[in-house]
């Protein structure tokens, strides 16, 4: 378990709202707080690739989107503190919605969701708290397109989604203008399980799996269009792709689709560099990036069991979170204070079980917090004060 190095110079006021310094993720495996129920009423087969269904938003609050399996409908739920997991409806507008949903929160910290619109108007819809409300529209009135959602928000605050549809076409729509309209258009004729990421220059990366030999590519959006490229072999499941915020540059997590071992990839301004990362029956791994120290960690099932592995700087530690379950884990950091890392996933059953997990940094209580940072104050001031007493 990482903690908090109290400073007496930042006073009580900045412990109470949880000022501290970001501590990284070391060689010490991190200490998981026992798993809360989120939903006993989710269906795994429905989040595939939902490796950002999880986020955290700058105030640290910590949401999670899923489709609710026994009301056949799109779900919120937030994290609130006193009260727990606290959930409420998004869209009901269909028989069947909110499959394949990814949140993201805007430039505003209100939550916005990429869903599939299922029965029965199989459409891509987009939904998004306004301050008040939700409110839903559709993005893509095509038939049968929505599958596998990715929502991310570029530099500027504006929304866009990766998806596919049902020939297995990966598609593209941006609201490039912060019109509140989008823009649609196809990106390459074969691709699923796509996954989506702004990089320091504003442009679109998609990571995403071809469904003719499930090779994995990465597409990269600039002014002559979309260039695709071939970034590493077959892989089985969803990949998992995040920018690393100290170079830059695309990272992307996956499973080799013959040996299921899990592997990492980063472009390192000149070409792939991929390690194994763990060996067994991996999938759908969820990429994130420590705010500490911009090191890597991902999230992924293997074989049923929730597992977390993470780079310390010099090499990967692995470890088992929950032995019962752990399908289609979303992986983030609550970068709000200490940065810890943040895990909704969930278990096989029908409607089944999200859970949620988390390392949070080691507190004081807040009477002890204010003890320590006034004895810490007392004690500068007392020896300020017999060393004028020394001088006199």
């Amino acid at each position: 378990m990482r903690r908090i190095t109290l400073c007496c110079l930042a006073g009580a006021a900045a412990l109470m709202v949880g000022a501290a310094p970001l501590s990284a993720l070391d060689a010490n495996a991190p200490t998981w707080r026992p798993r809360e129920m989120i939903s006993s009423r989710a269906y795994y087969i429905y989040h595939d690739g939902a490796d950002r269904a999880l986020a955290c938003n700058h105030y640290g609050n910590i949401a999670v989107a899923y489709y609710d399996a026994n009301s056949a409908e799109l779900r919120y739920a937030e994290r609130v503190s006193g009260a727990g997991w606290v959930s409420c409806t998004v869209d009901t507008a269909a028989t069947d919605t909110g499959l394949y949903p990814s949140l993201a929160f805007d430039r505003y910290e209100r939550p916005a969701i990429s869903y599939y619109d299922y029965t029965p108007n199989n459409v891509l819809k987009y939904a998004w708290h306004d301050g008040a409300s939700w409110q839903t529209k559709v993005v893509d009135p095509n038939a049968t397109v929505g599958f596998d959602t990715s929502l991310a928000f570029d530099l500027y605050g504006r929304p866009a989604i990766a998806y596919s549809d049902m020939s297995n076409n990966l598609r593209f729509a941006y609201d490039n203008d912060g019109d509140g309209n989008f823009t649609v258009s196809m990106v390459f004729p074969d691709g699923r399980r796509p996954t989506l990421a702004f990089d320091r220059q504003n442009r679109p990366r998609i990571a995403y799996r071809s469904q003719n030999n499930n090779n994995l590519y990465v597409a990269t959006k600039w002014t002559g269009g979309w260039m695709m490229y071939v970034a590493g072999p077959a892989i089985n499941g969803a990949p998992s792709l995040a920018i690393n915020p100290v170079t830059g540059e695309p990272a992307v997590a996956a499973a080799y689709s013959g040996t299921l071992d899990l592997f990492y990839m980063e472009w390192n301004g000149y070409n792939w560099v991929s390690t194994t990362v763990d060996t067994g029956s991996t999938t759908n791994p969820s990429l994130a990036f420590d705010p500490a120290d911009g090191r890597p960690a991902i999230a992924y099932d293997d074989n049923g069991q929730l597992q977390f592995t993470w780079f310390d700087g010099s090499i990967w530690h692995t470890q088992t979170v929950d032995a019962n379950a752990g399908k289609n884990p979303s992986l983030a950091f609550n970068d709000y204070g200490d940065g810890w890392p943040v895990i909704s996933y969930l278990d096989t059953g029908y409607p089944g079980h999200l859970y949620f997990v988390q390392d949070p940094p080691d507190v004081p209580e807040p009477a002890s917090a204010a003890l320590i940072v006034g004895s810490a104050a007392a004690g500068t001031l007392l020896r300020g004060r017999t060393a004028r007493r020394r001088r006199t």
